[in-house]
């Protein structure tokens, strides 16, 4: 932790001289501190865990004529701190904004971060990229119907910078229908044995206090040559009151390699209510239930977790 408070203030020590020089007009600093306590037993035995999971700041600053550069920076309980993203982006032409740098993957219906997530754990259909490095670009055609499209070093290697993979990654996005929206995208990338694919489809709906969800993913050569599968996600948000909501959710991910064994066979059930303090403080308590077939052993989570935002 001194470790990200001190890379923070240099950070931020950077940014005030930098501002200065370039004539930027502020420097907006946000972030979040994700806490939790689980439990998990199974057959196999039990474990639990406490204590910092996440801790981020982000920096972001508007230059000129449509230019803006954004930080974040990540760190865990264990002092392992990293650049999650960076990147620099230009939306002075009107409907379209391109971005380049390393920046979190459009693809999945369920976020990256704690705070917008409606429960504590990722879902069996968990397929989808994170951190890419490369070039995007998305462009609003109407106001209820956009594109994007990226180029990128890798779709599911963050860390990798070389081009030659030819990874690409886009979607399509509708939003013309009041409280709805549907989602059509899907990444690739070649590998020396493979070229592996992603067909990501999600559709949201909220009806007053009521929010569903469902997606579909499709793998095709998912982690070695002639492994296909399936996923899916169906989720119920509701909010109680004001304070208090709770999410159902239901997902699952099968995947068969060429001679139709099994590389993975996940379902899994969360009950996940939340409660919102303050703007700043909520809180997520759960439990889950994940039935691993490969390893012919059921999962049961109890957690609980504390989210901070500033």
């Amino acid at each position: 932790m001194k470790k990200l408070i001190l890379l923070a203030a240099m950070a931020g020590l950077s940014a005030s001289i930098y501002a200065e020089e370039m004539m930027i007009k502020s420097v907006e600093v946000s972030g979040y501190l994700d806490m939790s306590a689980s439990y998990t037993d199974s057959d196999a035995g039990s474990t639990s865990s406490a204590g910092l999971d996440t801790a981020e700041i982000r920096f972001k600053s508007e230059l000129s004529d449509g230019v803006a550069i954004e930080a974040h920076v990540s760190g865990n309980g264990e002092n392992d701190i990293i650049m999650e993203q960076a990147f620099v982006s230009y939306s002075a032409i009107s409907n379209l904004t391109i971005i380049g740098g390393k920046f979190l993957s459009s693809l999945g219906w369920e976020a990256y971060h704690a705070p917008d997530l409606f429960q504590y754990s990722f879902s069996a259909t968990l397929v989808y990229p994170g951190m890419e490095n490369g070039v995007a670009a998305s462009y609003a055609l109407t106001d209820g119907l956009s594109v994007y499209a990226a180029a990128l070093s890798s779709a599911w290697d963050s860390t990798d910078k070389d081009p030659e993979s030819g990874a690409f990654e886009g979607n399509v996005r509708f939003t013309g229908i009041e409280d709805f929206t549907l989602f059509v995208g899907g990444a690739t990338e070649k590998y020396t044995d493979r070229d592996q694919m992603l067909a990501n489809i999600w559709a949201s709906y909220a009806m007053g206090d009521l929010l569903l969800a469902g997606e579909i993913n499709i793998v095709d050569d998912w982690n070695a040559e002639g492994s296909d599968g399936f996923g899916y996600l169906l989720m119920a948000n509701y909010g109680i009151t004001e304070k208090l909501a709770i999410t159902l959710r239901t997902s699952a991910l099968s995947v068969e390699d060429s001679t139709g064994a099994d590389q993975e066979d996940l379902m899994k059930f969360t009950i996940a209510p939340s409660y919102v303090l303050t703007d700043n403080l909520s809180f997520v308590l759960e439990f889950n239930s994940l039935d691993d077939g490969i390893a012919d052993d059921t999962y049961n989570t109890v957690a609980f977790e504390t989210i901070v935002t500033f």
